[in-house]
């Protein structure tokens, strides 16, 4: 379930699992490492003693609970759920996943929230930037053409009645690339708690969750490139 307080292709490779002991603790922390969403993710949990088997266990389920948002979400997977609705004509109903459903209502209020800042159909503008899946920034569009596509954007151009989504302009697409990621820190979260693990570190692509602590109560580090000054910040939890 999304949590809006923490606001494709699962492409998993070099998986790594190590463990870093300190001599005052029997705790231990380990690390789950990989790629999703074409960032790297980590995920960091502390426990007593965890087996090879439990290691791999927990990491087959992350990756399944990854390649799932990836499936829906990912407007860079032509198989995607996201992709499908993005294509499918205007004016006809198409029923969409519970778990899209969520997403999209969450991005709704968070819309609203934000006074319309946040705004998932700005799929036609990321491609318009040259952002999208589809290429590189090569130009800067020109006024006339911003404003054409921002015509048949902004979530008043379609509609979810239950599951059935319905878009009033074809060209209009939906990103969730602004909060497809916090989804799934959101989801590996609750999988952690599920399993009885209670202090761990989620970090998919600079979205993040903490809790707990590390071993001897010592608390999470999160460091923070600032751009302009090219400096890091580290930030306690």
């Amino acid at each position: 379930m999304f949590n809006i307080k923490h606001l494709t292709s699962l492409l998993i490779s070099s998986i790594l699992l190590t463990q870093t002991t300190w001599a005052d603790s029997a705790d231990k922390i380990y690390h789950i490492n990989g790629k999703t969403m074409g960032n790297n993710y980590k995920v960091s949990l502390v426990a007593n003693s965890m087996t090879p088997q439990q290691l791999y266990l927990l990491r087959e389920d992350i990756e399944l609970k990854l390649e799932i948002v990836n499936k829906t979400m990912s407007t860079w997977r032509k198989d995607s759920e996201i992709s499908k609705i993005n294509a499918w004509p205007a004016d006809k109903p198409i029923y969409i996943s519970n778990e899209l459903k969520i997403i999209i209502l969450a991005s709704k209020k968070v819309e609203k929230i934000t006074s319309g800042a946040f705004d998932i159909t700005v799929g036609p503008l990321v491609k318009l930037w040259g952002f999208g899946p589809d290429g590189i920034p090569t130009a800067i569009p020109s006024v006339d053409s911003i404003n054409q596509v921002k015509s048949y954007t902004g979530s008043s151009n379609f509609s979810l009645m239950g599951n059935n989504y319905t878009k009033k302009d074809s060209r209009l697409q939906l990103d969730l690339s602004g909060i497809a990621k916090g989804h799934a820190v959101d989801i590996l979260a609750d999988t952690l708690d599920s399993k009885g693990i209670h202090h761990y570190f989620v970090d998919i692509g600079g979205e993040v969750f903490a809790k707990g602590y590390r071993p001897n109560k010592e608390n999470w580090i999160i460091g923070i490139e600032e751009p302009k000054k090219i400096q890091l910040i580290l930030l306690q939890h």
